[in-house]
Order: C-alpha cells, then structure tokens, then sequence
C-alpha cells in the first residue's frame, strides 16, 4: 500500500505537466501584419519594435519584417490593440525643420546689410547648400615625349557654402552641427603663377545647441582688407 501511494505521487505532476504542454502547443492566434509609414530606415523601425516588445506581455509573438516595413504580430485580440495604440503612439512623421543663416554686415561696427540663407532639414540628415560662382584656373602638365605643356581648366567654387545637421534636443531645442564657409577671389595675384587667383577663405564649424525660433550667434567673419564685418547667426524653426 505505501508503494503503490508513492507511485501515485510521482505519476500524477508529471501527467500534469504534460498535459498543459500539449495545451499549450496547441493555443496559437492569427496573424497581423501592421504597416510601418513613418519609420523608413531600419535603425528607426528597430527602435518601435524593441519598444512594442518591452510593454507587450511575454507570450506575444512578433517579428519585423524590414524588406515590407511591417511588423508581424502573433496574439490575442486585446493584445493587438494594445499594439495597435503604442504603433499610433510611435509610428508618426518626423518633424522638418527650417534652418536660417542670417548675415548681418557692419561697417566700423555700424549696420549696413543683411542676406539669410536657409534650407529645410529632417532630423539628422546632413543638408548642403552653395551659393557663388565657378572661378576657371588653369592647369598645366609637361609631356615628355614633346616637352611641351598641356593647359587644363579647373573650376573653383568660390562664395558661401553650408554644411548642417539638426537633431531634436530637449523638449523645445536642437542641435545644430554647422559648417560655415566663405571665400572669395583676392585682388592680388599669386606669386607662383600670374595668371592664378588668389582665394580668401573664412569658415565657422562647431556643434551649438539652440532654442527654436530664437537666433543663435555662431560668430564673426572680417571682411579683409577693410573694416567690415559680417556677424553670423543661426535661427531654427519647425515647419509646419
């Protein structure tokens, strides 16, 4: 009888156990597949599907397709639409910003101009914008089987050039990584070749964090060979 009791006991959790294995192969729950819009590059698609994973209960199923931007969902009704709201929550348009240099020339320290340049920027997308003229320089090579020269033209961009990436920071700022560049032709020549012209470069480069909709003050460019100035700023705006 004590055998027999004992046996009894070992049998029945492990016929337990089986049983709710075999319960559990057998559940499983339709299929969704959720169509990501807004989040097109695969960084941005991992970042919503490891968020989804990190609320939604252990138990539910789900894959992301990066080829079809879709996220393949396997689970109960009720936790689809949980995942249908945090998709609603997450999967929406990056802000654009508008990004405006303004120019500000002095004389002597007096005001007498001003240009703005601006461009239209998605978070973190490098933005380039040129703005001057082709110069032609000549070239010149020997050629030594008749030792004679052979002229070239190249062609030099010379007036402002821009280089900026904006990322969101904080609830109402941003950071502005930014690459100001003037040049412009000097009236003296070069003493290697005449005929060469002389380029003058200034260029203000850095990393600044700003306030939207409110100028920032990246700095100043002298104008050489006279007393005028030109005072750059950076003004950011979301657009709507």
């Amino acid at each position: 009888m004590k055998l027999s009791a004992l046996a009894l006991t070992i049998t029945m959790p492990m016929a337990l156990v089986q049983s709710h294995a075999q319960s559990n192969a057998q559940q499983t729950y339709p299929i969704h597949n959720y169509q990501l819009h807004y989040a097109t590059s695969q960084s941005e698609q991992n970042e919503i599907l490891t968020a989804i994973r990190n609320v939604c209960a252990p138990t539910v199923k789900i894959f992301l397709v990066p080829s079809q931007s879709q996220i393949v969902v396997g689970g109960t009704p009720e936790q689809n639409e949980q995942i249908v709201e945090l998709l609603h929550m997450l999967d929406v348009p990056a802000p654009l910003y508008r990004l405006t240099y303004i120019f500000t020339e002095t004389d002597s320290g007096k005001r007498i101009g001003a240009q703005q340049y601006s461009m239209v920027l998605a978070p973190s997308q490098r933005m380039q914008l040129k703005e001057g003229d082709k110069v032609p320089v000549m070239t010149g090579s020997l050629d030594k089987d008749t030792g004679g020269v052979s002229k070239q033209t190249t062609y030099l961009d010379v007036g402002f050039s821009f280089e900026a990436t904006v990322t969101p920071y904080g609830s109402d700022g941003v950071r502005l990584q930014s690459k100001v560049e003037r040049s412009a032709i000097a009236q003296e020549k070069t003493s290697v070749l005449a005929e060469d012209p002389l380029i003058r470069q200034s260029m203000i480069n850095g990393v600044v964090n700003l306030t939207l909709n409110k100028p920032q003050h990246l700095g100043n460019i002298d104008v050489i060979g006279s007393p005028r100035q030109l005072q750059v700023d950076a003004l950011v705006e979301v657009v709507k």
